[in-house]
């Protein structure tokens, strides 16, 4: 029998390879132990024994204190106010394609970008103000399929349990429009 995909013993297995590397990078960040140590070690580098207590580089060694998270979240908030994604040079590019009447389609093959990918940057545009014609994208059946799903999956931040809900026919990328009207609407 063929099989498309990867078998639930190949997932499982990837799954924890993930998961210990994520625990490896969380212990990574919260070690009190030379950093420059920590990731000889993790790759098993040779240079590991030119390292055994301090390296006089990395911040542990050095007794670098951080500052507070508050301070950073400050800094992060400004950078996002300044490097909006809505005025970002990329997601312009897309909407001045779709300006000249482009689809999706030839946008992403223009830009060597994943379909999906020219959606969100014309959703970003759309909900920061911008004249999306949703309407050339999703018909009103559709829209009324959706709306109905998300009345039953009742959680809005995980499209699948949406999509669950709908037809094959219906993308993600319908979701996903259906969503930034509504956004767009609460936003007035």
């Amino acid at each position: 029998m063929f099989s498309l995909g990867k078998s639930w013993d190949e997932i499982k297995q990837i799954n924890n390879i993930k998961y210990h590397q994520l625990e490896k990078m969380i212990e990574y960040v919260e070690s009190k132990k030379c950093r420059r140590k920590f990731i000889l070690e993790y790759f098993v580098d040779p240079d590991l024994k030119n390292y055994q207590h301090n390296c006089r580089g990395c911040d542990v060694c050095l007794n670098f204190k951080w500052q507070n998270a508050s301070v950073i979240s400050d800094i992060e908030s400004v950078k996002e106010q300044k490097f909006s994604p809505l005025r970002s040079d990329t997601v312009m590019e897309t909407v001045k394609l779709y300006k000249q009447n482009y689809s999706p389609s030839q946008i992403a093959k223009a830009r060597s970008l994943g379909e999906s990918t020219i959606f969100n940057h014309l959703i970003k545009w759309y909900l920061g103000g911008g004249e999306l014609e949703v309407e050339k994208f999703i018909t009103p059946q559709e829209e009324q399929q959706i709306l109905l799903a998300m009345s039953k999956a009742k959680n809005y931040q995980r499209l699948k349990l949406i999509k669950d809900y709908l037809p094959k026919e219906i993308s993600y990328e319908k979701i996903r429009l259906v969503i930034a009207k509504i956004q767009r609407v609460n936003l007035r």
